[in-house]
């Protein structure tokens, strides 16, 4: 498209077709558009939301970013440390398990909310599923850009698909309401390990 429009450019005034340079150019810009939104996704700078074009400064930073978010190694509860990709991965594993893990014994008959205690009459004012329109107004404040999940989905898509994906949507938070069932690949998610400071040699500590 590029070379499209640079040969009309170059041509003599009197034999350049200007509706065709505008077709083009549009053109242009709707593709540079989509590219450089899938690259915000990726990069996550600030100045290419505010409309820098895809440059070669621009993937740079990408590569710059990769390797400076590399995980090197991680730390132990107990001191040691974790460098191979089985050691990282087990490491990250029990640290989250740990985390998310209810050590508490409590009565079955209540529910523990942070440093309150509700019982599951409580409980139940707060039980109520959402409609489709409580489910929409939800996805309508999520923020479009944000970083998709494993099926490569974001916000923005919902929110344009709304319109057909609103009974599924509905179905699945209502079945989970009823039935307190969510299958585990729902919840599949990735987690960005964000450094604190840089440590010796340029990589990163977490």
């Amino acid at each position: 498209m590029e070379d499209q429009l640079l040969q009309e450019q170059t041509k003599p005034p009197h034999q350049q077709d200007f509706n065709i340079q505008t077709q083009l150019t549009q053109q242009h810009h709707q593709l540079l558009a989509k590219d450089e939104e899938f690259h915000l996704q990726r990069a996550k700078k600030n100045w290419a939301l505010h409309g820098d074009r895809n440059t070669s400064f621009f993937h740079q930073s990408i590569v710059k970013r990769t390797r400076k978010k590399r995980i090197v190694y991680l730390q132990n509860a107990n001191g040691s440390d974790s460098t191979t990709h089985e050691q990282l991965s087990d490491t990250l594993i029990a640290y989250f398990q740990n985390i998310f893990s209810n050590h508490n014994s409590t009565n079955p008959n209540q529910i523990d909310a942070g440093q309150h205690v509700l019982t599951l009459q409580d409980a139940q004012h707060i039980n109520s599923i959402p409609d489709k329109h409580e489910l929409h107004t939800i996805i309508k404040h999520m923020r479009s850009n944000a970083s998709p999940g494993p099926d490569g989905l974001n916000a923005a898509f919902y929110k344009l698909a709304w319109p057909w994906l609103a009974d599924d949507v509905y179905t699945l938070v209502r079945d989970f309401y009823t039935s307190a069932f969510f299958h585990t690949k729902i919840n599949h998610t990735y987690i960005a390990l964000i450094p604190k400071k840089n440590a010796i040699h340029g990589s990163s500590r977490f």
